[in-house]
């Protein structure tokens, strides 16, 4: 809701997790203001402007923040960002930036892991993901009057879980919480990181998606404790357009790497694409409309398509 009268801003409605001039980059040639969207859960893909993508409607306001201030700090971040991704785009060379400017990127990569829709729904996943721990303790404990209160302590502790998990509100307070430590984050793209650039030379697209920083471990691919930012292996991906995507990844490991890779195998590319379908929480974005990879991937896994949120860490 905002206000008509004469000189007060009037309320940001829509709030976007995805910035509109990151997903202008992945638009339809000639439509710089479309792209095509394919939803996971309903199987169908359609076209969208971007002014409607990648958003809801007040997603960053709390009842605690009725200036708006955390979508304002963001609009304006944004506004750094996009300089700084358009040159990294137009040069496709990670050289060529400022320090200023390779701290910007970190901050954008860092800013856009936390942001989304998906991030929210992994933090309410989390509460449920106590509330069962707690179950499996209390089944553990021996049964008889000694441990009786403290499984009923346990008892009540899981209903607690079990109830915030189900307080938007809370939920959204924690979400915007954790967006405190994207500096701590920050720190270690920036100055721990190898950063290349993919310059893809097919004609297949990169995609990009409502989470669009996916991770990988081609070194130790376990499903968890292999994708933080600090895991020995990890790749950051962070497709910038249809034929550039920057690469974060252990300089350890990939420090003789050149810092721009050209790829001119299809498969290379399907496989940064199926990363995400893989993170996403429910939409994935293309300038061309053929989503046949991530219909079989979900055809195949089913659960690719499931909205609720699951374990995943950031470090």
């Amino acid at each position: 809701m905002g206000s008509s009268s004469r000189g007060v801003n009037p309320k940001a409605k829509r709030q976007h997790y995805v910035p509109r001039f990151y997903l202008q980059g992945f638009s339809i040639q000639g439509k710089q203001h479309h792209l095509y969207c394919f939803d996971k859960l309903k199987l169908r893909m359609s076209k969208r402007n971007i002014k409607n993508t990648g958003c809801e409607n007040y997603f960053y306001d709390t009842s605690e923040d009725v200036e708006q201030q955390t979508e304002k700090n963001l609009s304006y971040l944004e506004s750094l960002w996009k300089p700084t991704c358009d040159k990294l785009v137009s040069t496709r060379d990670v050289s060529r930036l400022t320090s200023d400017e390779r701290k910007l990127m970190a901050y954008f990569v860092a800013t856009q892991l936390v942001r989304t829709r998906k991030w929210r729904q992994v933090l309410k996943g989390l509460p449920l993901q106590f509330a069962e721990g707690l179950r499996q303790m209390a089944e553990e404990l021996p049964r008889g009057k000694r441990f009786r209160e403290l499984r009923e302590g346990m008892d009540f502790q899981r209903l607690m879980f079990k109830k915030l998990a189900t307080d938007e509100e809370a939920i959204k307070d924690l979400h915007i919480t954790s967006l405190g430590d994207i500096p701590e984050y920050v720190d270690i793209i920036c100055n721990k990181k190898k950063w290349i650039l993919f310059v893809n030379r097919t004609a297949i697209p990169f995609w990009c998606s409502d989470h669009p920083i996916t991770r990988n471990n081609p070194i130790n691919p376990s499903p968890y404790g292999s994708l933080g930012i600090l895991s020995k292996g990890v790749e950051i991906h962070c497709p910038l357009s249809p034929d550039i995507s920057l690469c974060i990844c252990d300089s350890s490991i990939y420090h003789s790497r050149p810092n721009e890779f050209e790829i001119s195998d299809v498969q290379d590319i399907e496989l940064q694409n199926s990363f995400q379908v893989c993170w996403s929480a429910r939409y994935i974005f293309s300038n061309q409309n053929d989503f046949s990879l991530a219909e079989k991937m979900i055809k195949y896994d089913p659960s690719l398509a499931h909205i609720d949120g699951e374990r995943m860490s950031v470090l």
